[in-house]
């Protein structure tokens, strides 16, 4: 296509993506998307969205702490 999409804020381990997260990660180059950053947000998905970009060319990981959870660490 004309334009690729480099989605730089998801959330595809939300669980509303738990019945087809695989079928939303194969249509990803099919609708042109080159890249996604997969935002992990507390040490619950720290782990799995590095699983997750380790498991798909196409998803890279940013991990961060929200300031009101900052306090926890």
């Amino acid at each position: 296509g004309l334009l690729s999409i480099f989605d730089t804020h998801a959330h595809l381990l939300s669980s509303r993506f738990d019945e087809d997260r695989q079928s939303v990660l194969d249509e990803l180059s099919c609708q042109d998307v080159v890249a996604v950053v997969e935002c992990a947000t507390n040490d619950k998905n720290i782990d799995r969205a590095v699983e997750l970009s380790n498991s798909s060319p196409l998803v890279f990981a940013a991990v961060g702490v929200y300031p009101h959870e900052a306090d926890c660490y």
